[in-house]
């Protein structure tokens, strides 16, 4: 038997694209007139950014650059020299033809990098570039709303999910003059660190705030190899125009380094530092629709058979940049000082807990040292640290950002290395149900006419109500006001009176 039902639409959202492609980063460096000899590679570094994202058939192309960093000594061993180069790199990623409905995220981190001296005037390097796109689209799902033929008996639950309001991406750039650097004779390495610290929704606009943090390491003096380190926080603040966002929509607001470049230049006499930063702005608004589904059903005076399909709906709860305070004592045998000291962090996971989560995370650690005798060397440590944090919802997606670091000697033989991170932090909540999509019913199974008006049966502590009126083929509601019930679940072994008329 065919029932007379009511079919709604249900808005879904799926993962579209989660690839890498891992790409070669080579070079075959000759170094030019102006950098010394090379004595000894300290440290080969590849800082690679995505530049641009575009689309073509049934591809999701990206295109980016590498940044390759070699930090050297000169023949005397004192001084800290640079070189760096640039290399472009191109992936591509398939999409099964539905680029079009798609908000993208593509993203680049080092693999690895070897870098070994060939001569002193000669360098080779290999690497590689992993680069990963996430995207989701949105789609349609067809589940039961209701029947009308009488007599039968629906169970439902609701399933919130949050749904794509709007994408939007604009490039910007802060440019600032961080003022004099007088003694300063060159640029030994630099890096430029964003974090979103205010994010404002508006009717078709949101203002993202935040601070660019830039770290310089500067050659001093070439002759003692004497350096010097400074840091500098630049704020920022940029509008973004975004059809379909209000008070009610959630947005992930995220800041990336396309390129960073920090120079001396001189200044009505003066020496003067001037950074020159090229940023990404990515806005993703999300708002929550919530479906009521069919998850059960059954029919009064026959057999049904149903059709079901899973519903499942995840909606961002909050996002939140949190400042974090990592230190680790190391060991340090045979260092007078320190020269210069930077750090990564990267997630590994977490941990739920009561209203709490556990994030757990690596550090790398990179210290440029000079020894009693005034020899230069290079360090490298990795640890790992977890951190306890109040917590939303059944999971999220965590992101390190090393703001500040410091390597202290408050032993002999130890250092202790301060890091101050941000963790921006992205909460989710996640439902889910099994939904009725079709129900049909079995008239030549129909159930006896029973001559008793009521029967008895006994439920366990626990059991629902709908469990006890769908075996006895009569209604939640008759089981409530036959037995003057409120619950929908007994709390203790219950007689119950089933009404079967």
């Amino acid at each position: 038997m065919e029932f007379k039902t009511k079919m709604q639409t249900i808005q879904t959202v799926s993962a579209l694209l989660d690839a890498t492609d891992e790409r070669p980063i080579d070079a075959d460096v000759v170094l030019p007139d102006y950098c010394p000899d090379v004595a000894a590679i300290l440290t080969c570094e590849l800082v690679p950014s995505v530049t641009a994202c575009g689309q073509n058939g049934d591809k999701l192309t990206a295109d980016g650059t590498a940044l390759l960093r070699v930090l050297y000594l000169d023949e005397e061993r004192k001084t800290v020299y640079t070189y760096e180069m640039s290399q472009a790199f191109a992936a591509s990623f398939s999409c099964d033809g539905r680029v079009g409905e798609m908000a993208a995220d593509v993203t680049a981190e080092a693999d690895y990098v070897h870098c070994r001296a060939v001569s002193p005037r000669r360098l080779d390097i290999h690497g590689a570039v992993r680069v990963h796109a996430a995207a989701v689209s949105t789609g349609e799902q067809t589940a039961l709303a209701g029947v009308e033929d009488g007599g039968v008996f629906l169970k439902t639950a609701p399933v919130t999910s949050g749904v794509p309001a709007g994408w939007a991406q604009k490039p910007f750039s802060v440019n600032e003059a961080l003022g004099n650097a007088d003694g300063a004779e060159r640029v030994v390495r630099s890096c430029a660190v964003p974090t979103v610290t205010e994010t404002k929704v508006l009717a078709g606009k949101v203002i993202v705030k935040g601070d660019l943090v830039i770290t310089a390491l500067l050659l001093c003096d070439g002759d003692s190899g004497k350096t010097a380190e400074r840091r500098f926080s630049l704020p920022f603040s940029q509008m973004v125009d975004l059809a379909g966002t209000d008070e009610n929509t959630t947005v992930d607001a995220r800041v990336r380094v396309t390129a960073h470049h920090l120079r001396l230049e001189e200044e009505n006499g003066e020496t003067v530092l001037v950074s020159t930063t090229k940023l990404l702005l990515s806005v993703q608004a999300w708002k929550e629709e919530t479906a009521t589904v069919v998850t059960d059903a059954y029919a009064a005076s026959m057999p049904v058979s149903l059709e079901t399909g899973a519903v499942t709906g995840r909606r961002l709860l909050a996002v939140s940049s949190e400042p974090l305070t990592v230190s680790e004592t190391l060991s340090a045998d045979n260092v007078a000082s320190v020269r210069a000291v930077w750090c990564e962090a990267t997630p590994l996971s977490h941990e739920n807990g009561d209203g709490v989560r556990l994030l757990r995370g690596r550090l790398a650690v990179h210290l440029l040292t000079e020894s009693a005798d005034g020899q230069i060397q290079y360090l490298d440590h990795t640890t790992e640290f977890s951190e306890t944090l109040a917590a939303v919802g059944s999971g999220e997606e965590t992101a390190f950002a090393v703001t500040s670091c410091e390597a202290l000697s408050e032993a002999e033989g130890q250092l202790t290395v301060k890091a101050t991170l941000c963790a921006c932090r992205r909460q989710y909540a996640e439902t889910s149900a099994v939904a009725v999509t079709a129900i049909t019913g079995d008239e030549s199974a129909a159930y006896p006419a029973s001559a008793a008006a009521v029967k008895i049966v006994y439920a366990d502590a626990g059991e629902t109500l709908w469990d006890v009126a769908k075996a006895a083929h009569t209604s939640v509601e008759a089981l409530k006001i036959e037995n003057e019930l409120e619950a929908d679940v007994l709390d203790k072994r219950t007689m119950l009176l089933v009404p079967l008329a």
